[in-house]
Parts: structure tokens; C-alpha cells; sequence
């Protein structure tokens, strides 16, 4: 423990409690998921919050989200600025589109259904992707 009563966690200990691999928290470290505290002799720590934010990496790998866009959530803290009120109603409009669409589709052919399919963008798709893990 450090002096304000935090638990310095080494890279072993952190991958034990997060079922991960210290591989993985390298990975992570190198590519700016997980921020490492430093010791004195240069000893890499990470605090309790680390193996938190382990936990929602694995979460958003779990929902196709991409590193980057994992990355993007983390630095923003997008989770504590948003709007729980306004993102609900984003995710509502977009599910009634979509439930609209679905409905378009019951008589359609194969290839109108591969069009509308389509039409549904990458980026939507990552948007989509992006708010779940905020919501749940």
C-alpha cells in the first residue's frame, strides 16, 4: 500500500486479478490503455482502478468495439460527461429506425434486404457499439 492507502499492484498482481496476461497489460500500457505509476527504480505499479478499467476493456472487446474506440472512451471520460437522459433518448431514436427498417424488410427480397443492410454505415455501426457499454 502506498501512503494514501491505495494498493500499488505489480504488473503480476494485476494480471492474477484481472484474469488477464501480463503479455496483454504491455500490450495495453504501450498503446495507452493502462496509465503506470512509477517506483522509484522504475518499477512499473497500477492502482485498483486499473484492473476497472481491464474489466470494461474486456467488456467492450466482448460488444466488437476496436481498441482505438476503447481508447477514445478512456481518454475522454466519456462515460462520466454524458448526458444518461440524452444518450437513452439517442439510443431510443435509433432503435425505432432500425425497428422501422425491419419492418420495410419482412416483404422484401434478399436483395433489397443486403441494400438496406448496407445502408447501415460503418460508422453508425461503431456509434452503436460505442454508447452500450455506456448505457448497461
Amino acid at each position: 500500500m502506498n501512503s494514501n492507502g491505495a494498493e500499488k499492484l505489480k504488473i503480476s498482481e494485476l494480471a492474477k486479478k484481472a484474469n488477464v496476461t501480463k503479455r496483454t497489460i504491455d500490450y495495453y500500457t504501450h498503446i495507452g490503455l493502462l496509465t503506470p505509476k512509477r517506483s522509484d527504480s522504475n518499477y512499473r505499479y497500477y492502482d485498483e482502478s486499473a484492473v476497472e478499467q481491464l474489466q470494461f476493456i474486456a467488456k467492450c472487446k466482448k460488444d466488437h468495439l476496436t481498441l482505438e474506440e476503447i481508447k477514445s472512451l478512456l481518454q475522454g471520460g466519456e462515460a462520466e460527461k454524458v448526458d444518461i437522459r440524452l444518450l437513452n433518448a439517442k439510443m431510443q431514436s435509433l432503435e425505432q429506425e432500425l425497428l422501422n427498417q425491419l419492418s420495410l424488410l419482412k416483404n422484401s427480397s434478399e436483395a433489397e434486404k443486403i441494400a438496406v443492410k448496407r445502408q447501415l454505415s460503418e460508422r453508425g455501426q461503431s456509434l452503436i457499439k460505442a454508447l452500450k457499454p455506456l448505457i448497461k
